[in-house]
This record gives C-alpha cells, sequence and structure tokens, in this order.
C-alpha cells in the first residue's frame, strides 16, 4: 500500500506543487493585487487578466488594450500579470483553457488553479531555496468575446496536499488542515508560519500564480493514505498486491465456460442482454453475474463497451447496484448512450466531471425519484422455452455437418466427398486416429505439397536393391561432392583389380596353403606377411610338431626356476649382506631347533628377537640368576628369625617376612596374647564395648564436676531423691530433712542444697548409674585388653592402633609362623633379635633389585610365576634356561659373522633355508642341462639364459603356426623358410584398396554401409563390375536418393511413415503416392470427428426451414425486449 501511495505522487524537481519555477509558456504570475486581494475578488465574481501597468503603457510596442481591440473594463475586477503583454495573455489563455476544458472532458478532472501565497523554504539537499504555492483555488477560463475572463469553479479551495505531504515525509512538519467552506489565505499563511516555526530561515510570500496542475493523484494519495485498513483489508486488494501468496489468492480462481459450454452454463435466453452478444461477450457477462472478478482486454471496436452495457443490465436485472469507474469521461457515456437507447436511463446517475457537483447530484436524485418507469413484458416463458428448443434443435446438425472444423478448415461434409473420390488406394494403411484427430488444413496441404515432390523421385522405391547409391549419408551433396563420388567408386574399382593380381602371385609362393579371394583371404595373406616379416630363427621340429605345449612348460618352469633363484638370491643378501656361503644351509636345523625349544621366559617369542638381542638376553639372564643367589642367602637368614623353613622362602613369603620386621618398630605392640588368631574378635568386642562405657561416664562427669564432689556416687541417691520429691508443708523443718540437706551440702562443690541443686540429682543419678555400669564392663572385659585399658584415662586410639599391627602381623605370619615365633619378634615387652632390621633392611633391598630385573628382562606372567615360587626352585629353572640359550651360542655367533645381528632369529632361519633351497635348485637345473639344451635349442645357456629372447620365438613361432595352419609336412619347411615377405607388394595394395572402400562407404550410413561393404568383401572378381557401374549412375542416382531419403523423413515426421513404408515395401507406381497419402491423412480425422461428436449420431431434417424462422422471430423478440425485464426487477 505504501509503495503504491508512493508511486501516485512523484516529490522531486520534476514536481511543479513543491519545486514552483515558472515554465516557458502556459503559466501567469499575479502581481496585483495582493494574495488576499486577489482571494476576494475571484470569490466576488469574474475577473479580467492585464498585463502589468508598468508594461501595458510602454510606447510603440502595438500591445495596449486599445491597440489590440480589446473592450473596456472594470479596473477594479483586473489582475496584473506580470512579465507578459496582452497579446501574450489572451493567446496563453486560449492554450490554457483548451487544455483544462480537455483535461475535463476526457477524463472529469479540472487542472486550472490560483495558486495563492508562496512557501520558501531551504531544501537540505543542496541549500537551495525553494518555493510551493499553499492554497490551491480551482479557477475557469471562460472566453467572453475576444478575450478571456478567469472565475471560480464550483468546487472548493484546498491545502497544497504535495506540499503537505513533503513537509510530513521529509521534515516531519504537519500542515494545518482546513474545513473546506471557511478557508482563507491570511488564515493559512499564519498558520503555516506557526507549523514552520522551527525553520527560522522559511518564510511565507504573498504571491499568486496560475498554471494547469493536477491533483487527481493527491486526491488518490489521501484516499489510499485515510482508509488503508479498509483497503488492505479487501481481498481483491491483497490478491493485486501479492499475487499468489496473498491469504484468498485461490478464492478467486475460476475457470470461464468455453464456447460449448455457454449453452449449458446459462442459456442466451435466460440473460437480460439488451444488445446482441456473441460468445466472449456472453462469457464476461456470466463472470459478472456470477461474482467473478476478471479483466476483459480486446482492442477498439471490439465490443468491450456494448458488453459492459450489458453486464449492467444483468446485474440490475438481479437485484444489484453497479458502479462503473472510468479513467475517460467518454468511455463513461458511451456505456451511458447505449443504456439510455433501451430506456434503462432513469436508473442511472453521472457521478463525474460537472455532473458530480452538490447540486447537480441532488437535482438528478429528485428528478429520477419522482419517476417510475414501467415496463411491459410481452416475451413470456412459453416463448422463452420455445425459443430455447428451437436453438438446441438447429445447433445439432449444424454444427456437426457444415461447422467448419478447426484447424482444419473444412466441414465433415466436405472431407467424406473427397474420401469417396480417393479410389485405388483402400489397401494402404491410414495415419493414426489420435495423431490427425486435430488435422490443420496446413498440415494437410503441406502434406499433399511433400507428396507430390516425393512421386517425382519415387525410383529409389520401385527399383529397391537395384538402386546402388540407396543409403547416402547426409541430406544433401554439392555438384563437386558428387563428383568426388563418381571418382571415389572408380578408385576403388582401380584398387581391387590390383589387389586381385598381387594375391594370386601370393598364393603361388606358399603352394601348400589354400586362401579364398575376399576380405577374410585377404587378412589371413596379410597376417602371413605380417607376422613372419619379424624373420626369427627356430629349431625345425617346432614347424613339424603338434603342439608347443611341451616347450612351454619347460621353458615357463625353468624361467620361474631361474627367477627364484635370483629372487633367492637377493633376498638372502639383502639379510647377510656379501657374507654368507652356500655351507651355511648347515645352520638351519640347529637354529630351528632352538627356535623351537623357545623357554617362553622373555618379552618376547625368542624367534622375534634379534639375535644381538637373544645374546644380550642371556647374558642379563646369567646375571639375574648369580642375584637370586644372593637374595636366597638373605631370605633365608630373616625366615629363620621368624622359625621358617629357608627352602620355602618365596620373593612373596620375603616380602611378608620384610613386613613383619618393620612391625617390630611400631610404637604400639601388640599383648603376645593377641597375635593367636582367634580372639581378634573378642579384643575388637572389649575395646568397643569398654570405650563406649568409658565415654558416658566422662560425659557425666564433665557435665556435673561443677555441681557435684565424686562422692556424690557414694550416696544413696535414689532414696535422696524420693524424700526431697515427698517433703510438702511442714515435712520440709524435720530432723530427717535437715539431715539430708547436710548430707547434700557435703557433696556439692558450692556447699549448698537448694532447689536448684536437688532438681540436678537426676542427673547425678544417671553419672552414679554410668559409673556402675563402666564397673559391671571392667570385670567382664578389661582383662583381654592388658595393660592398655586405664579406665577413663584409656587411650583408645593407642589400643586401637596396637589391635591394628596384631592383625596385620597375623595376616603376614599365615600358617608357617607360630604365634610364639611371631610374638618373640613383636610383642609388647619383648625385645626382637639384634639384627632383625639390618637383615629385613637388606632383604629389602635385593629383593626390589631383583624384581626390577625380572620386570625388565622376563615377561609378565613367568614373572608372576616365579614370584610364588621357592627362590631355591627359581634358581633351577633358570639354570635351565641359560643352558638352552648356550646350545646355539655357536650358531648364533656365525650369523653376526653373516651380518644377521640385528636380524629376528625367525628371518635367520628363513634366510638359511632359501641359501638351502637355492643349493636345491642348482643341483636340478645342472642335472636336466643336456636334455633342456636339446629342447629348446641353442639360446639355452642353464641360469644365464635370455628367457625374453627365448619368449619371443616361441611367440612368432606359434604366430607363423596359426597362419600357416602347423603341424606341417616336411616338404613344406623349406617353402617356408625360403619365403621372403619383401618379394611382395599385397600389404600396399589391400592398404590402396581398403582406403579406397573406406572412402566409398563414408558416403553411406551404416545399415547400407553395411550391407555394400558385405557385397565387397564377399568376392573380390565381383566388386570390380559393381564399383564400375555405381560410378556410371553416380552423376543421376545421387540426387534422386537425396531427395527421396529427404521427402521419405519427412512424410514419417507428419505421421505418414506406415503408409510410405507400405508403398515402398509394394514398390507401388508413384501415381499412387499422393492420392494414398490423403486418403491417411483425412480418413483417421473423419473417423475421429464422427467418434467424438455425439451430434453424429442421430439426427432430424424435417422443417428445418421453418424452424429457422421461428427461431429468428423469437431471437429479435428477446432482445428489444429485454429491458423489460430489467426493468420489473
Amino acid at each position: 500500500m505504501r509503495a503504491w501511495r508512493e508511486d501516485l505522487l512523484s516529490i522531486d524537481r520534476r514536481q511543479k506543487l513543491v519545486y514552483f519555477s515558472h515554465p516557458k509558456s502556459g503559466s501567469f504570475e499575479i502581481v496585483e493585487p495582493d494574495m488576499v486581494g486577489i482571494e476576494q475578488l475571484i470569490r466576488a465574481g469574474a475577473v479580467h487578466l492585464r498585463a502589468e501597468e508598468s508594461e501595458e503603457s510602454g510606447e510603440g510596442d502595438g500591445d495596449t488594450a486599445a491597440e489590440l481591440g480589446l473592450p473596456a473594463i472594470d479596473e477594479n475586477r483586473v489582475f496584473r500579470v506580470r512579465s507578459k503583454t496582452n497579446q501574450q495573455i489572451v493567446s496563453t489563455c486560449k492554450r490554457l483553457h483548451q487544455r483544462s476544458e480537455q483535461e475535463y472532458a476526457d477524463k472529469g478532472i479540472w487542472v486550472l488553479y490560483l495558486g495563492l501565497g508562496m512557501l520558501t523554504w531551504v531544501d537540505p539537499a543542496d541549500k537551495k531555496k525553494v518555493s510551493s504555492p499553499l492554497l490551491m483555488v480551482p479557477v475557469r477560463l471562460t472566453k467572453a468575446g475576444q478575450v478571456y475572463v478567469l472565475g471560480r469553479t464550483d468546487d472548493e479551495p484546498f491545502l497544497n496536499t504535495a506540499l503537505s505531504l513533503k513537509m510530513s515525509r521529509d521534515f516531519g512538519i504537519e500542515l494545518p488542515d482546513f474545513d473546506d467552506d471557511d478557508v482563507a489565505i491570511a488564515d493559512v499563511a499564519e498558520r503555516v508560519l506557526q507549523a514552520t516555526s522551527g525553520q527560522p530561515t522559511w518564510t511565507v510570500e504573498s504571491r499568486a500564480i496560475l498554471m494547469p496542475f493536477s491533483f487527481h493523484k493527491e486526491a488518490m494519495y489521501k484516499d489510499l493514505e485515510q482508509n488503508e485498513d479498509t483497503i488492505i483489508g479487501s481481498n481483491l486488494i491483497q490478491l493485486l498486491s501479492l499475487g499468489p501468496e496473498a491469504p484468498s489468492a485461490g478464492s478467486f480462481a475460476y475457470e470461464p465456460p468455453s464456447d460449448e459450454q455457454l449453452d449449458t452454463v446459462i442459456a442466451p435466453e435466460n440473460l437480460h442482454s439488451i444488445l446482441d452478444a456473441d460468445g466472449s461477450q456472453r462469457r464476461c457477462v456470466i463472470a459478472a453475474r456470477d461474482g467473478s472478478s476478471f479483466v476483459m482486454d480486446g482492442p477498439p471496436g471490439t465490443g468491450k463497451s456494448q458488453t459492459i452495457a450489458n453486464i449492467i443490465a444483468e446485474l440490475m436485472a438481479t437485484g444489484k447496484s453497479v458502479l462503473f469507474v472510468s479513467e475517460k469521461a467518454a468511455a463513461l457515456d458511451v456505456v451511458r448512450d447505449r443504456l439510455a437507447a433501451r430506456n434503462l436511463d432513469p436508473f442511472l446517475l453521472e457521478l463525474h466531471s460537472h455532473k458530480a457537483t452538490r447540486k447537480q447530484v441532488v437535482q438528478t436524485l429528485h428528478a429520477e425519484l419522482l419517476k417510475k418507469p414501467v415496463a411491459r413484458e410481452s416475451f413470456g416463458a412459453v416463448e422463452q422455452k420455445r425459443l430455447g428448443q428451437t436453438r438446441s434443435e438447429l445447433s445439432a446438425y449444424a454444427q456437426a455437418m457444415n461447422e467448419i472444423r478447426r484447424p482444419l478448415g473444412r466441414s465433415l461434409h466436405d472431407a467424406l466427398g473427397r474420401l469417396s473420390q480417393l479410389t485405388g488406394v483402400e489397401n494402404y494403411p491410414t495415419g493414426d486416429k489420435d495423431a490427425f484427430s486435430e488435422l490443420s488444413a496446413e498440415q494437410l496441404a503441406m502434406l499433399l505439397e511433400h507428396a507430390a515432390q516425393l512421386e517425382g523421385v519415387w525410383r529409389p522405391a520401385e527399383e529397391g536393391d537395384a538402386f546402388l547409391w540407396r543409403g547416402l549419408r547426409g541430406e544433401s551433396m554439392s555438384m563437386s561432392e558428387r563428383k568426388n563420388a563418381e571418382d571415389t567408386a572408380l578408385a576403388a574399382a582401380k584398387a581391387v583389380r590390383g589387389v586381385v593380381d598381387a594375391a594370386q602371385f601370393f598364393d603361388s609362393s606358399l603352394p601348400f596353403r589354400d586362401f579364398d579371394l575376399n576380405d577374410d583371404g585377404l587378412r589371413q595373406r596379410l597376417e602371413v606377411l605380417k607376422v613372419y616379416g619379424i624373420g626369427r630363427f627356430v629349431p625345425a621340429s617346432w614347424w613339424t610338431i603338434d603342439q608347443l605345449d611341451e616347450l612351454d612348460r619347460r621353458v615357463m618352469e625353468l624361467r620361474r626356476i631361474t627367477n627364484e633363484r635370483l629372487t633367492a638370491i637377493e633376498e638372502i643378501s639383502a639379510n647377510f649382506r656379501a657374507a654368507w656361503r652356500s655351507e651355511d644351509r648347515q645352520l638351519f636345523d640347529t637354529l630351528k631347533s632352538a627356535m623351537a625349544a623357545d623357554p617362553n621366559v622373555f618379552p618376547e617369542a625368542l624367534g622375534d628377537m634379534t639375535v644381538v638381542n637373544i645374546k644380550e638376553a642371556a647374558g642379563n639372564l646369567r646375571e639375574l640368576i648369580q642375584n637370586f643367589g644372593q637374595l636366597a642367602k638373605v631370605a633365608g637368614k630373616l625366615g629363620k628369625l621368624f622359625k621358617v623353613d629357608p627352602d620355602t622362602v618365596s620373593m612373596g613369603r620375603l616380602q611378608a617376612l620384610i613386613a613383619l620386621a618393620r612391625l617390630s618398630q611400631s610404637g604400639n605392640l601388640p599383648e603376645a596374647n593377641w597375635l593367636i588368631p582367634g580372639v581378634q574378635g573378642a579384643l575388637d568386642e572389649s575395646a568397643r564395648v569398654l570405650d563406649n562405657l568409658t565415654a558416658m561416664v566422662r560425659e557425666r562427669e564433665e557435665t556435673l564436676n561443677s555441681v557435684f564432689k565424686p562422692e556424690v556416687l557414694d550416696l544413696d541417691l535414689i532414696g535422696l531423691k524420693v524424700r526431697f520429691a515427698d517433703r510438702k508443708g511442714f515435712k520440709v523443718w524435720s530432723k530427717q530433712a535437715r539431715e539430708d540437706k547436710k548430707t547434700l551440702r557435703g557433696v556439692t562443690q558450692s556447699g549448698g542444697a537448694g532447689k536448684e541443686i536437688v532438681a540436678r540429682l537426676d542427673e547425678a543419678l544417671a553419672w552414679q548409674q554410668a559409673q556402675r555400669d563402666l564397673s559391671s564392663g571392667e570385670t567382664e572385659y578389661s582383662p583381654r585388653l592388658g595393660e592398655y585399658y586405664q579406665g577413663t584415662s584409656t587411650d583408645f586410639g593407642r589400643l586401637s592402633a596396637a589391635l591394628e599391627v596384631a592383625r596385620e602381623a597375623i595376616r603376614l605370619a599365615g600358617q608357617d609362623i607360630a604365634p610364639g615365633a611371631l610374638a618373640s619378634q613383636i610383642a609388647r615387652g619383648t625385645e626382637p633379635e639384634f639384627d632383625l632390621i639390618p637383615t629385613a633392611d637388606r632383604a629389602e633391598k635385593q629383593l626390589s633389585s631383583v624384581r626390577e630385573e625380572v620386570r625388565s628382562l622376563l615377561h609378565s606372567e613367568y614373572a608372576s610365576a616365579l614370584y610364588i615360587l621357592p627362590l631355591p626352585e627359581v634358581l633351577t629353572l633358570l639354570g635351565q634356561v641359560a643352558e638352552r640359550l648356550s646350545n646355539s651360542s655357536a650358531e648364533r655367533e656365525r650369523l653376526e659373522e653373516m651380518g644377521g645381528s640385528s636380524l629376528t632369529l625367525h628371518a635367520c632361519v628363513e634366510g638359511i633355508g632359501k641359501i638351502g633351497m637355492l643349493h636345491e635348485l642348482e643341483v636340478a637345473v645342472e642335472a636336466a642341462a643336456t636334455d633342456d639344451a636339446e629342447l629348446i635349442g641353442s639360446r639355452y645357456q642353464r641360469f644365464e639364459t635370455d628367457w625374453d629372447e627365448i619368449d619371443a620365438d616361441r611367440k612368432w613361432c606359434r604366430e607363423v603356426r596359426d597362419v600357416v595352419k602347423a603341424p606341417l609336412d616336411a616338404t613344406a619347411v623349406p617353402f617356408l623358410e625360403e619365403f621372403r615377405p619383401e618379394d611382395h607388394s599385397l600389404v600396399g595394395l589391400v592398404d590402396t584398396w581398403r582406403a579406397a572402400k573406406d572412402n566409398l562407404l563414408y558416403f553411406f550410413v551404416p545399415v547400407q554401409r553395411n550391407e555394400l561393404e558385405n557385397a565387397l568383401n564377399d568376392s573380390l572378381s565381383s566388386a570390380h563390375a559393381l564399383l564400375e557401374e555405381m560410378a556410371d549412375s553416380a552423376a543421376t542416382d545421387i540426387d534422386v536418393w537425396f531427395e527421396f531419403s529427404r521427402l521419405t523423413n519427412v512424410m514419417a515426421r507428419e505421421g505418414m511413415s506406415d503408409v510410405i513404408s507400405a508403398l515402398e515395401a509394394k514398390a507401388a507406381p508413384a501415381a499412387e503416392v499422393c492420392d494414398a497419402v490423403e486418403r491417411a491423412a483425412l480418413e483417421p480425422w473423419a473417423e475421429s470427428v464422427i467418434g467424438v461428436d455425439e451430434r453424429l449420431k442421430s439426427y432430424r431434417a424435417d422443417n428445418r426451414d421453418q424452424l429457422v424462422g421461428s427461431f429468428q422471430e423469437l431471437d429479435n423478440r428477446l432482445v428489444q425486449e429485454a429491458f423489460s425485464a430489467v426493468v420489473t426487477a
């Protein structure tokens, strides 16, 4: 909506309403009176225009009013115009009068205005001053004799809307609104100055101008702006602005009825058309009647105004009011005249040009409301029914048989008549009914034209295969190309003659081999020349033996052996460099046995270890065995201190003995009887119970030691509590009461026995009970804890630590250390052996070192197994491993000499194995050397043989055997050995023949090319005669073929492939082509029309003329009286 509004107003420097400047002609600057005086004069009546007095009084210019013959006027009703002579004023007034009246007549808008007041403002774009008229007064020039007078129109003055928009849009200044009835320039100027007071450089000047302005777009702009919500809420407006994306886009779509549907949607007699209407016009009337929105388009003179008049009448008849709007007033008048001519003018209200004034509208409404049009209907329902029936009966036959069928341009009757004339071609196929159902006149004419042309070049079809130039490639040939084709045929004939002579000479050189005189025979001869031309020499036996299989097998085997030997040498040398010898194969068994006897003690398998790594591992193993011996000695000594058999101590057990020795240094050693495994539960229970009881006593004591003395626990607290509770009244003064208070004072810290002391006797009683419970528990549990228990002063943390030492000692001692032996070293009150800790230190150091060696040298599973074995057994096992490694030490030293230090033992064994294999290969080849030389020939040189040359010999011999059909008889071998390819020129002649043949074949399409090539290849002697005949006929037959081919392709594209193929297959005479083609097109078209048109299945012709007359009379009456139905509605 904003875009539409902006498009209406172009507020740039071309807009005179905002950027005012006088054009070269067609405007006046009125200088007298001032703008207020001008407003008063024009409001009072007509005013004359004269030149400014200074201009009018000039001498010699011949422009005074008197000199021009202008009438005398009232000088008090004159507008003085600057920079114009009186003559210029008259001519300018004439142009302004013509333009304003023409615009009003064409568009119904007024364009001539007085601009009163001028706002001078500064354009921020270029800092230049701009003038814009303020109050726009609509005026009219009326001719009065030789001059024109200026007067007000009936429209009201208004503020310059374009200026208001510019101020609001670019400066945020809202110019004031004025009521149309009382707007005055003085008030406008004052209020505009107030509105622009924020712009100190802006002024309002007292100026007046007269020129054409167009304001209808500003009115449209205001309408769009003020009614924006209503307008954009319209579904139709949304569709116009948003197109298919509008929310209601689908609701406006509709399919107008086709010509065939028009009579069924709404019968013509049911419409209220006051004027004649054809099918397209009726579609518009029906769409408007149904409420559809649409655009009616057509060039001048096509009945648009007539259609609009019918639409208005139709809508009036259905009870609707119609607003007809046009940019041009003339269009409104045309439609009005058509409606008035049909007596519908009482229902029209014109709202444009001068007829849209308030006065005119009121007068028109008053006049028409007093009238009451009356219509008499003489065309009733009976006549309407008769008209519809008659129309249907007449249309059926006429439309079916006599209408011109588009696009063919013929009636069905005409087509059937033509088919009856096409005799003699009934047996040929016709075109497809679906393809020719829409046959057009142009299509039929083109078919017949092409058929006539095809008759003239029908020879290829009549002669068939005898037409030698059929199947040429492309669409045409130039004269030079035709000459080239003829020369190519002659060259081919000459070339094939030379090939036949050369082939016969070739056959005489190899009499033992029969060759055919055709293309395949040429190929065989060329193969002999090609293969034998290599010129290799082979033993004569290779030609006469049945097969070369035995030779091939032995050559392949020897070549394989040679390659295996070279590969083995390369691999052995890569591993052992040049230091290896054939005798080193004897190392194989020992090294393989050593690898098989892998003790599996190292992190890697022995075969995966390098020779140098095995040597290093063996040395490390010997050193480990020595360290294990030293560890066994210190482990035995430590075991004896705990009365353990030294031969049973493992690394794991030694670790436990070391830990036991460390426990002897604990600060909280257990009692001796605590080291018996079965007493741990009772000890834990005693510690737990006494810990709880002593804690309770300590808690009570800490709470009451500030109130009571410990002696309070010796009193009968229950009795005191009861007696104090029972004393009331005079009992508080009894002797017993005084004694009880004295007793209580003796055990209190304060020496008092007041109520607050008595109140805490319950707490004292609880303290007393806790002490009694502790005493009872001590009797049962304290003996088990020994000296660690000291009543309420017991350090239970120290007691717990000592119990934990006892538990750890029992765990470490296991089953093989007696409690007595354990107690002698770590029990409370005993002294451990003097060398216990030094021995444990040495054992721990050596054990750590040995375990580190084991982890680095041996794999983890084996190391774990050693950890639990007695140390003497470990020494035995490691000694056995060391002995196994020493069994192959000499062989490993040889491997190092051979350069195999960095190789794995497995790789070394493989390398030694290859040395043995190499020896076996050489022995085997030497044993068969004599037989192999006899079979292979003189090229065989054992391991120095050039096998590529022997392979080339075998390949060449096999190829020659294939082309000469070996094996050969012994008598044929001399011919073959004496054969010299260079004595024969067949190769060049064949190349010439084939090139000439290919050059000729190039002119033909693939199918014909293959047929011709087969004919030339089957017999070289027959090919010569065929080629000479082609050369003789080239000049005429080539053009015939191209035209024939072009036209048959054209006919195929036009749907005539079946009929043309049938004509060609039958070798039909050329005279039948045109008739067969015309029949093939018309017959399926007629069948299609008859098949789909229901009107052709049953019809009657009786009384048709009478029906025509009846229909015409009824139809005329319907149109003439249609207005009556409208008036009645």
